[in-house]
């Protein structure tokens, strides 16, 4: 079995965020796409109930927030 380090998971995460589909990303860093899915939906569930409103500002300002990301039907 292959682990990734933090980096890597960091790097997955952050192209999520920025839009480009899972399959993108595993052909990019060349990890599978099951496992950046699995990164997604353990950064999803880690998500504070309560972010500071500065924050939900700023990421609605963003784009990044235009869906409730604990919803079952936003899961990877």
């Amino acid at each position: 079995m292959r682990g990734y380090d933090d980096d890597v998971r960091l790097q997955a995460l952050t192209l999520f965020l920025e839009g480009v589909s899972l399959r993108m990303i595993s052909r990019i860093l060349d990890v599978n796409h099951q496992s950046v899915a699995n990164w997604v939906n353990t950064f999803a569930d880690n998500v504070p109930e309560e972010l500071p409103d500065s924050v939900l500002e700023t990421a609605v300002l963003d784009g990044l927030i235009t869906f409730n990301p604990r919803a079952k039907r936003n899961r990877v």
